[in-house]
């Protein structure tokens, strides 16, 4: 089917409903109207509250001295995050979220809501709560009826999302799952495809697509691997567990959770459904380049510059990432910024990867450390 171009002016206003056919294609604006929407106006988190559910990865504790939404937090330029974690519950389980939205009003107005949907529903049941770790406590899709909000899985689904869209109907919602554990139990390893909690994941989209809310699944796209010796100890370790506890992930794993959510926000989470003016004065990122490649060596600081084109473009923010860990990047590995200080920790080849905020233009080297 094909569509005619749509025009719009400076300054014009433009509604939910133009936003969502530009989005989908519908229409095309004029003066970069579409790419000026996704990196402007449209998109601004500053100055947004957010209000944030789940277990102790999103519960403020000893585990991490940084947390996901934390980093959000900067990185959007929120106004707040409230924060309505519980360690060790889940929808049902320990005073799970379906018991604690009643008692939601305490956290006012948000412009947005994040669940990170946990996994502890899936585990040991405690006394007196229904068995959640066996299979047939899933339920059926059908179990839609608020007295099954602790009766299945699909139950409790259900009574959360309904709950939420009718308490904020005009503020966006999205769910976050949970990145894989380590552990392997009666239901089989976490991240594998034929246990409990791959199932769990399966129910949640379905019920997340039937009420039109976006899921980010971190536990299939995270890039967190704790089953694996080192990478369990780099990314799920603190003071209490040096080795790492495959399960809670401390500020580096936070971090990377938090990258991802912060690009998923920026494509699905709209700060509000007001109205919207575009700004055609926005300069679009139509591509990135690095400078000179510096001589990296063991224990010397060298400075590494990167740009983005055209130089005169609204965001220049670049994202530096580093292969392994044969080199440190300050302020921090992945930080923003157009230039890097990069020190040599070890002898052999990184390659170092810049990616531009605006666009997600990228562009990689590879440098041998001597």
């Amino acid at each position: 089917m094909a569509y005619s171009k749509q025009s719009f002016k400076d300054g014009e206003v433009l509604t939910a409903s133009h936003l969502n056919k530009i989005e989908s294609g519908i229409y095309t604006a004029d003066v970069n109207a579409s790419k000026a929407l996704k990196n402007a106006n449209v998109y601004s988190f500053k100055g947004k509250k957010l209000l944030v559910t789940g277990d102790s990865i999103t519960e403020r504790n000893f585990r991490a001295s940084k947390l996901w939404h934390d980093y959000l937090k900067e990185w959007l330029g929120l106004d707040s995050v409230q924060n309505d974690g519980l360690s060790g519950s889940g929808l049902v389980k320990n005073n799970g979220i379906v018991y604690r939205l009643a008692n939601w009003s305490k956290y006012g107005n948000p412009d947005m809501i994040l669940i990170m949907g946990n996994m502890n529903d899936g585990t040991s049941s405690l006394a007196g709560q229904p068995a959640t770790g066996d299979p047939e406590w899933f339920g059926k899709f059908e179990d839609q009826d608020d007295t099954m909000k602790d009766q299945s899985l699909y139950g409790a689904l259900h009574y959360t999302l309904g709950t939420l869209i009718n308490t904020y109907p005009n503020i966006p919602i999205g769910w976050i799952i949970s990145q894989p554990r380590s552990q392997v139990g009666s239901q089989g390893k976490c991240w594998g495809f034929d246990g409990w909690f791959e199932k769990w994941t399966v129910a949640i989209k379905e019920v997340c697509n039937h009420y039109s809310i976006p899921v980010l699944d971190l536990y299939h796209e995270s890039n967190l691997r704790p089953w694996i010796t080192e990478h369990n100890k780099k990314y799920f370790s603190c003071t209490q567990s040096p080795n790492g506890d495959g399960i809670h992930p401390n500020h580096l794993g936070q971090e990377m959770m938090a990258k991802q959510i912060y690009f998923w926000m920026n494509q699905y989470m709209y700060p509000s459904f007001n109205e919207v003016t575009v700004d055609s004065s926005y300069i679009n990122t139509t591509g990135i380049v690095f400078k000179e490649t510096p001589t990296v060596s063991i224990g010397n600081p060298v400075q590494w510059y990167a740009n983005v084109l055209p130089s005169t473009a609204s965001n220049p923010t670049i994202i530096w990432t580093a292969s392994n860990d044969k080199v440190t990047l300050t302020p921090a590995i992945e930080s923003f910024g157009a230039s890097c200080t990069i020190t040599g920790v070890s002898a052999g080849e990184c390659t170092i990867t810049i990616t531009s905020e605006d666009g997600g233009f990228v562009k990689s080297k590879t440098i041998i450390v001597s």
